[in-house]
């Protein structure tokens, strides 16, 4: 699974809004719950029905993380605006004291 799963992901960074798209293809490219769906069809554990609950949590949990992580990176955004914002004031105010220092050296 790992395999597959790491060949549909490639090297690159993967926003939680893809993985969960790369964790879907990765459970039809293995067969997800193969064993669960094998037992529900010849009758063994007919009255069992964790894996819909399980499966339930388990995306609640996953938009969950993908909600976290959006406010994360609006969070990162504003923090580098702020900084660059911060920087380029901060440049500004040393350009203007060198020229009051060189125009008062003229006096």
């Amino acid at each position: 699974m790992a395999v597959c799963f790491l060949s549909l992901c490639g090297r690159k960074a993967t926003s939680l809004g893809t993985l969960t798209t790369k964790l879907y293809r990765v459970g039809t490219c293995i067969g997800f719950s193969s064993t669960a769906a094998e037992r529900r069809t010849t009758g063994d554990d007919c009255h069992n029905d964790d894996g819909d609950e399980e499966q339930s949590l388990s995306l609640t949990h996953v938009r969950m993380l993908e909600v976290k992580a959006n406010k994360l990176e609006e969070q990162v955004r504003d923090l580098t605006h702020r900084y660059q914002r911060a920087v380029s004031d901060s440049d500004t105010v040393r350009r203007r004291t060198q020229k009051f220092v060189e125009d008062a050296k003229l006096f």
